[in-house]
């Protein structure tokens, strides 16, 4: 039923990249510039989350994508981009939200 899912999912947002646990493992532990973001509801966010993690309910409208960016995206003197990851329970509503 998971591989049902999978595939589904990409076949619906081809255009959002996916990571593996351990791509994103590598990336919390090799990155200083990385915001993830829990697109779950605030019940699901509340009982459990990856540690860093914000919360933005994937339904959010732009107005709010655009206040939470400027609150969470920390403005590097570098210039160095910040590497956003959003996350679900199986991969729609990160997925929704990403490719908004």
């Amino acid at each position: 039923m998971l591989k049902l899912i999978t595939t589904s999912l990409k076949r619906r947002f081809e255009n959002v990249e996916n990571i593996t646990t351990a791509e994103l493992h590598n990336n919390i532990n090799n990155s200083n510039n990385i915001l993830i973001i829990d697109t779950r509801n605030e019940e699901e966010y509340s009982v459990s989350r990856l540690p860093g993690a914000r919360h933005l309910h994937f339904q959010a409208d732009t107005e709010q994508i655009s206040k939470f960016i400027q609150d969470h995206v920390k403005n590097k003197a570098d210039n160095s981009e910040t590497l956003l990851i959003c996350y679900c329970s199986l991969g729609y509503r990160s997925s929704v939200f990403t490719y908004c």
